[in-house]
């Protein structure tokens, strides 16, 4: 397959808020969700509501018993995306062999941007390359204990594999890991297992991807989605997946570094740009060394 229907106009650059969409909902427009789409789609929502990204689901958020209806209805959704949109599109697949071709029709389409492969594994290499082959960017999701185990191996691959420069997120998806494990989800905290949600970033930087966390699973719990999304951005984080869209202005918050942060980067960075004009290696900033070491988290702070 080639690329000549990627959706053109659309950055994977910006990705600190990936919105589900079910598919099996997208044909309603009175859905809250399919019509919060909408109005993010038409601009009509400020931007600081709106997700970077939003992914029509096919895999877990779509009963077995419907998927053949909304393989359809997804289809004539992402076909009747007006060019222009705010709004962008990924496509999260099962990987199923018997919904291989349906799914790579519809990864075609014009209007996705990119496909979001769940329980990536070793084993799954060849299947994905499948969907590689369409020529958009390919985001797995890592939520199985194999998978974890082998994600070096696993995002290594990948990232060789990818056809262009186009940035490429691994994901961490707790709820399915945690079962996995055999353990329940709320004990793979952020907090108490900073640790385990590094290896992971470390994994992820290693192989030139960027780290998007997982899904807050309390919809009203307002303070505790705020003390994981802040873990999650001092961990290396860049974003997150979200179900809900009342959580997305606080995501967004998260994961762009403030103007006050920015500020204080850009004085420490032309600090040290000066320091090494005059044949130094560090500088004194508010009364803390920096010296070359700090330079690529100064310089991704500033991208943000």
């Amino acid at each position: 397959m080639g690329n000549d229907n990627i959706a053109t106009g659309v950055s994977t650059r910006d990705h600190r808020s990936l919105l589900f969409l079910p598919a099996c909902i997208v044909a309603d427009r009175t859905h809250p969700l399919s019509d919060y789409y909408y109005r993010c789609a038409s601009g009509h929502l400020p931007a600081e509501y709106r997700p970077d990204i939003f992914i029509i689901d096919l895999e877990d958020s779509v009963p077995s018993t419907v998927r053949a209806d909304a393989y359809s209805d997804a289809t004539a959704f992402a076909e009747g995306v007006p060019a222009g949109s705010t709004a962008p599109l990924f496509l999260r697949v099962t990987g199923s062999p018997a919904s291989r071709e349906p799914e790579l029709h519809l990864a075609s389409a014009r209007s996705i941007s990119g496909i979001i492969f769940p329980k990536m594994e070793p084993t799954s290499m060849d299947v994905i390359s499948e969907f590689i082959s369409i020529g958009k960017p390919v985001w797995p999701i890592i939520e199985t204990a194999s998978g974890f185990l082998h994600k070096a191996d696993i995002l290594g691959t990948l990232r060789d594999r990818q056809r262009d420069t186009s940035t490429v997120c691994a994901i961490l998806g707790r709820d399915d890991l945690s079962a996995s494990l055999r353990i329940d989800r709320d004990g793979l905290n952020v907090t108490r297992l900073a640790a385990f949600f590094l290896d992971f970033v470390c994994a992820c930087r290693a192989n030139g991807c960027d780290a998007i966390g997982p899904v807050f699973n309390e919809p009203d719990d307002s303070t505790g989605l705020a003390e994981e999304l802040s873990a999650l951005w001092a961990l290396g984080f860049s974003g997150v997946l979200s179900v809900f869209p009342q959580h997305v202005r606080e995501v967004n918050r998260t994961f762009t570094a403030s103007d006050d942060l920015r500020a204080r980067c850009h004085s420490i960075h032309a600090a040290l740009l000066e320091a090494q004009r005059n044949g130094v290696g560090w500088t004194i900033f508010e009364g803390r060394k920096y010296d070359t070491a700090d330079l690529g988290y100064l310089e991704y702070i500033l991208s943000r």
